[in-house]
């Protein structure tokens, strides 16, 4: 599988997350000795409290999506592992997160963090859990949305990317990332599977309308992948 992906983007913003978060921390602790000296507790001094504070938060969201592992996209690798060089994904580059191109098409890879049984039925999504002995079923408003918006995002995107050229068909598929959770929705009208099942999913589209090898490329270097070298699994 070829592997696309900014790595050094990603470095970047895990090291200014750190770098902010630190910052931010360091900056409220000088505020909080200054403040026990006499007439230092000032109205600046509060403005650069505050500052701080949202540096740190900034900091640490920025460290907490790209710093800690696995990330979703190594959790995606790892999970696809074994498909071959016809395949190709995309991280982060294509207005949406993550982009497996194969055979069997184009897919918008939509991660999902929930748990629970995930079913279909009545035009909606449903997740049941059993809580305190108790069967709890709740409506989930925005998966459709959700996936709908990574296909007008992805599209548009590769409607730039690729000027001139018939944009195949893109298929959003509904990955569900918790380990607790279980996918019955063979009815629903987005595929939704497990992180387990992925591949096995992908690999019943054997043949579909796709992007050739030429035209994975020529989008590779569309963004700026002219020597980078990516990675086969």
């Amino acid at each position: 599988m070829q592997r696309y992906a900014n790595d050094r983007t990603i470095n970047f913003k895990t090291k200014l997350g750190k770098i902010l978060a630190f910052g931010g921390v360091g900056i409220v602790i000088i505020i909080f000795i200054l403040s026990f000296q006499d007439g230092m507790l000032t109205n600046l001094l509060l403005i650069v409290t505050v500052i701080g504070m949202l540096l740190f938060q900034y900091g640490y969201f920025l460290y907490n999506r790209w710093g800690k592992h696995p990330r979703i996209d190594e959790i995606f690798e790892q999970a696809l592992k074994g498909l071959d060089s016809r395949y190709s994904i995309f991280h982060y580059e294509l207005g949406t997160n993550h982009v497996l191109i194969g055979p069997g098409g184009i897919f918008a890879l939509v991660p999902v963090f929930i748990d629970g049984e995930i079913t279909f039925n009545g035009n909606r999504w449903w997740r049941t859990r059993i809580r305190r002995g108790k069967e709890q079923k709740r409506a989930l408003k925005n998966l459709t949305a959700d996936a709908e918006n990574e296909l007008r995002s992805l599209t548009k995107t590769l409607q730039k990317k690729l000027i001139d050229q018939e944009i195949p068909k893109i298929k959003p598929i509904l990955v569900f990332l918790h380990s607790g959770a279980t996918v019955n929705a063979d009815n629903a009208p987005i595929p939704a599977v497990h992180l387990k099942k992925l591949k096995a999913a992908i690999r019943k589209f054997d043949k579909g309308q796709t992007l050739d090898q030429a035209e994975v490329l020529q989008l590779a270097d569309s963004l700026g992948f002219k020597t980078y070298k990516p990675s086969i699994e």
